[in-house]
């Protein structure tokens, strides 16, 4: 962690709980100019649809779908399974989804896939969180995180985000494994522990 978010995260987390952020200190420097003028860019140069929507009190989540692709409500919201796997058999190739998290706390992103396709064993459609990108997906993610760069963000990589805060605290429940007898005490409540980056950045207290 370097300086400059050391100092951001103790001011918007003046409280010392992940789930206490000072609202008033999100969204700092032209934030929604930036994150508009990103997504302009991106839709402008790429083939691509975007979808911009809250994700959790701490981040925005804006999700990128290919231009010719059912859209995002179609996808989840009318379309069967048999009508998507008939999708990705006709279309030859997988539906995938890009997602950008732009964190409100101080200058950082996430990127990351989740993809539907046809199984190679079974002939059904699957679907892969956390995907990696195929040759076409992955010149679209190396414009995506260039024009989001641009826009004075910082990608946030998985050493990053797992690094601790140790004055800000988080509830410590999630380093519990669900079946330690704990649990089954009505009164029992963890401890608070120390809560990492991604806690901080986007988490969704």
């Amino acid at each position: 962690m370097n300086n400059i978010l050391f100092e951001r995260l103790k001011l918007v987390f003046s409280l010392g709980k992940d789930t206490e952020p000072n609202t008033e200190m999100l969204e700092a420097n032209q934030y929604k100019i930036r994150v508009s003028q990103f997504i302009n860019e991106s839709t402008s140069s790429l083939p691509l649809d975007a979808r911009h929507c809250g994700n959790g009190k701490l981040s925005d989540m804006i999700i990128f779908i290919g231009k010719n692709a059912p859209d995002y409500d179609n996808w989840f919201g009318r379309m069967s399974w048999i009508e998507k796997t008939n999708w990705v058999k006709e279309h030859g190739k997988p539906y995938c989804l890009l997602f950008v998290k732009v964190s409100l706390v101080d200058d950082y992103y996430t990127i990351y896939f989740n993809c539907w396709n046809i199984e190679k064993d079974s002939e059904r459609l699957g679907v892969v969180s956390l995907a990696a990108p195929n040759e076409k997906w992955a010149l679209v993610q190396q414009t995506i995180k260039k024009l989001i760069e641009n826009s004075g963000f910082i990608f946030a990589n998985d050493e990053l985000l797992r690094e601790k805060v140790p004055f800000i605290e988080t509830w410590g429940g999630n380093e519990i494994p669900d079946k330690d007898p704990r649990w089954d005490d009505n009164h029992f409540e963890p401890d608070p522990i120390p809560a990492s980056i991604y806690d901080c950045l986007f988490g969704e207290y």
